[in-house]
């Protein structure tokens, strides 16, 4: 687990994607959605790190706004930490 995720009472979604020709058909954000479900049942927040614009673009349409600054790796993408929090009780699922 992450340990930002840890102190906060939340949990990481490590790793998703898509082959390419599966790509722009929402499979992302159904894992996404089965993921949050959980983590709203079980009360906890959901932490990743977009590690694209096109995938800092789906984070930020299903409502994970940006943590802080990016993080640059050396030699790799900049990664995009995106926190979303567990829905309050009675306020319907996310994303």
């Amino acid at each position: 687990m992450d340990p930002w995720a840890a102190r906060n009472g939340g949990r990481r979604y490590t790793y998703m994607g898509a082959r390419p020709e599966a790509q722009g058909r929402g499979l992302g954000r159904v894992l996404m959605a089965g993921f949050a479900s959980w983590c709203d049942h079980e009360g906890v927040g959901f932490y990743a790190e977009a590690s694209s614009p096109r995938s800092l673009a789906l984070y930020e349409r299903v409502g994970f706004p940006r943590l802080g600054d990016p993080m640059a790796l050396p030699d790799g993408p900049l990664l995009h930490p995106v926190w979303r929090g567990p829905a309050k009780p009675g306020a319907g699922s996310r994303p």
